[in-house]
């Protein structure tokens, strides 16, 4: 019998499970052994060792004394969970997802219940160093040298404004040191995926002029071959990225901090995977049967292997000026951010070459921060402030291409097809916001406080929008709207003591409006802002010497003209458009637990049930193919009944200062409907992330598995019967395999 030679695969695997099942027998015996470990110190404003410091209210102060739902990622655990990039600790975060699209700037997200349209205004503000990012679209930068993430939920428009009507993501890179140091970190595992990390920081002048800089490449050859081209691989991608940041010192009581960041990404992009078979041939000329030959289910059946792809460029430069005034801290935040993309996209799912277009996003954002804030202390604190964000944005389907062969021969053969332009749509679009904000927290009592804040926003937007399609050119369409709103909120934390505290909140969430491009007489041209209302009751325990932290929080959601998705392809051409609902209730509960039962072990555990309710649908979305009536009392789209995710992480000392680590991570998506017609749902699925490896305090060795057990889903689908897709069949987005790989770290 012949032999074969395991491969990198079957090698990792294997040292997963045989280091996760020795970490299991390693843990229960050090439990047997050792009841408890030693017991931290601490008091209730100092922070103590274990505690973890966040700066949700724009201050640094303890995780436990927060009245808000917040989920937090420390240095070590954004490593131990080789956390890199906006899905990873989405994953992690309970009621949280990210729906992808074709690439990595494309996708869906949904917190709360709260949803994002297909290229559209995200529900949630991400802020990186404190500047706040224009749009989605650059949310999928790469993750590398970073401090701290902060997942806060629930509306957050008092503080951080511009969409934050589900939440915000603060990210905080690590800081330039006053003293030298390096580290690198490489990875390489299956389907051709490399990894490489390279950071440096140190001071130039001691004390006054310190650097920090880094660079970050990735690879990745894709796994899921072309139905017509096997020797393709579908979901290639490559990533570049370097970021470098000045701070300057020159007196104790001002701070300068210089940053800039450049990078570019390739994408095979994720291609339209068809789910089932045509119904009705949308190509002249041919019949189902053709249709039907030419797509297999479940596979990329494009007429191209060079389709799709997706390019993106983005570069920023920032500033972020501190002046302590004794009592008081100025800060200033200046930035520029420019964000580019090109996506070229095969438009019929089929071998047949028919049509196909390009999608351009540019964008191009000043902000401008000015807010003044206490220094801490005694009872009262308090922040104050102002913020403008100019931003112009170029989204244009430029153009879409029709094969002139196939219509005037009927020759449906790829080598023959010659391809002219159809249709275009050319949107220019103005997106200014203007704020001013406050937030003050008063404890009335050692163990009553409340907290006052509140934020006006004036949002002025124009777009433009020009083309032609097969019937001429379009008529220009000029829209403007000024979108305003105030957003206060309230909250009361009671201190039963150091370690329990339970808190209520209410807020008013926000997100202006927008434009179609008229080309759709589906929707109306310009759809409606968002505004919520939402309640929050939650508790934070910590017990066993806080080595056991617990909190909970049901919250309830009223909702006015949830903004969502009307993706449409027709012989015409392709539009992506918005919707709005006129009314939504949404309600659901939360839990979170972190435990150190014994030393070196740590145990987390998120759970999130959301019920998302249509109350009155309303008339934005109209025509034939549509019932809104019907739509009443559905579910809302693009979130999951629960969420449940857990990590376990073991740490066991081997000798000469050298640990062993055993870490896994399991996350679960309940059931979900992709549209509001509840017609097509997505089923509930797991995914099982899994490390092991030695590491000591200059190096690090470890074996990586993720989505181990090689779970296909859906991540975003689209249902024929809302589309409306020439050749009536379904077709959706496909979830990576697994990876398995070899990662180590060397510092300096």
């Amino acid at each position: 019998m012949k032999i074969r030679e395991p491969g990198l695969t079957q090698i990792v695997r294997a040292l997963i499970f045989s280091g996760a099942s020795a970490a299991a027998l390693i843990a229960a015996g050090t439990a047997a052994a050792q009841d408890t470990a030693p017991p931290q110190a601490g008091g209730t404003e100092t922070p103590a060792a274990g505690d973890i410091v966040v700066i949700a209210r724009r201050r640094e102060e303890t995780l436990q004394k927060v009245p808000e739902s917040v989920t937090v990622f420390t240095a070590q655990a954004i490593e131990d969970a080789r956390i890199r990039r906006l899905n990873d600790f989405v994953s992690m975060t309970p009621g949280f997802e990210i729906h992808d699209g074709e690439s990595a700037g494309v996708f869906r997200m949904s917190i709360r219940g709260i949803t994002q349209t297909n290229q559209g205004d995200a529900p949630v503000t991400m802020v990186v160093d404190g500047v706040t990012l224009p749009y989605a679209n650059s949310f999928g930068k790469a993750l590398f040298d970073v401090q701290q993430i902060e997942v806060l939920k629930g509306p957050q428009g008092s503080l951080y404004g511009q969409n934050a009507i589900g939440g915000a993501v603060l990210v905080t890179t690590q800081p330039a040191s006053n003293e030298f140091h390096a580290r690198a970190t490489g990875s390489v595992g299956t389907h051709g995926t490399r990894e490489l990390t390279v950071v440096a920081s140190g001071p130039i002048v001691d004390d006054k002029l310190l650097f920090r800089a880094s660079g970050y490449l990735s690879h990745d050859s894709g796994d899921l071959r072309y139905a017509f081209f096997p020797e393709r691989k579908a979901g290639r991608e490559r990533r570049q990225a370097l970021r470098g940041d000045l701070t300057f010192k020159p007196t104790d009581n001002f701070s300068a901090t210089i940053a800039a960041s450049v990078g570019h990404s390739f994408f095979g992009a994720n291609p339209i995977v068809p789910k089932t078979l045509s119904s009705g041939s949308g190509i002249p000329g041919v019949t189902v049967d053709q249709i039907n030959e030419a797509i297999v289910i479940g596979r990329p059946s494009l007429s191209s292997p060079d389709l799709p792809r997706t390019e993106q460029n983005y570069w920023d430069v920032s500033a972020k000026l501190d002046l302590d005034l004794g009592g008081a801290t100025l800060t200033s935040v200046t930035a520029y951010q420019v964000v580019k993309e090109r996506e070229s996209q095969d438009l019929d799912v089929s071998n047949i070459p028919f049509v196909y277009g390009n999608l351009n996003n540019l964008i191009d954002a000043f902000s401008q921060e000015l807010r003044l804030s206490s220094n801490g202390g005694g009872n009262f604190n308090w922040v104050a402030g102002a913020y403008m964000l100019k931003t112009n944005r170029r989204y244009d389907i430029d153009p879409a291409f029709i094969n002139i062969t196939l219509l005037t021969t009927g020759n449906a053969s790829p080598a023959a097809a010659v391809y002219i332009p159809f249709s275009q749509t050319l949107q220019r679009q103005n997106l200014d916001s203007y704020a001013v904000f406050g937030q003050a927290e008063w404890d009335i009592t050692d163990q009553l406080q409340l907290t006052l804040g509140g934020r006006y926003d004036y949002d002025p937007r124009n777009n433009l929008t020009t083309g032609f399609s097969l019937a001429g050119p379009l008529t220009p369409l000029a829209q403007k709207r000024t979108f305003k709103q105030f957003q206060p909120k309230m909250s009361l934390r009671y201190s039963i003591s150091p370690d329990a505290n339970v808190y209520a909140t209410v807020a008013r969430g926000f997100r202006a409006g927008g434009f179609n491009s008229g080309t759709n007489a589906n929707v109306v041209q310009a759809f409606d802002p968002e505004k919520t209302t939402a309640y929050e009751v939650g508790a934070k325990f910590a017990a066993l010497d806080r080595r056991l932290h617990f909190s909970a929080g049901p919250f309830y959601t009223e909702y006015k003209n949830q903004q969502l998705s009307l993706v449409s392809i027709t012989a015409g051409g392709a539009s992506q458009d918005n919707f709005t609902v006129d009314k939504t209730r949404i309600q659901g509960v939360e839990f979170n637990l972190n435990a150190r039962p014994v030393r070196g072990l740590d145990l987390d555990a998120g759970f999130a049930y959301t019920d998302g309710k249509i109350k009155k649908f309303g008339n934005s979305l109209t025509g034939s193919a549509f019932n809104p009536a019907a739509y009443v009392g559905n579910t809302v789209p693009l979130t999951s009944k629960y969420t449940l995710n857990g990590s376990a992480q073991y740490v066991a000392p081997v000798s000469g200062g050298l640990d062993a680590v055993a870490r896994i991570d399991v996350e679960h998506k309940g059931k979900l409907y992709w549209e509001p017609d509840n017609v097509a749902k997505r089923k509930p699925y797991t995914l099982v992330n899994a490390s092991i490896g030695v590491r000591s305090e200059k190096w690090e060795l470890r074996a990586y598995g993720e989505n181990i057990f090689n779970k296909r889903y859906d991540t975003l689908f689209f249902d024929n019967l809302f589309v409306g897709a020439p050749g009536g069949f379904n077709f959706a987005y496909l979830s990576k395999a697994s990876r398995f790989g070899l990662e180590a770290t060397i510092r300096y």
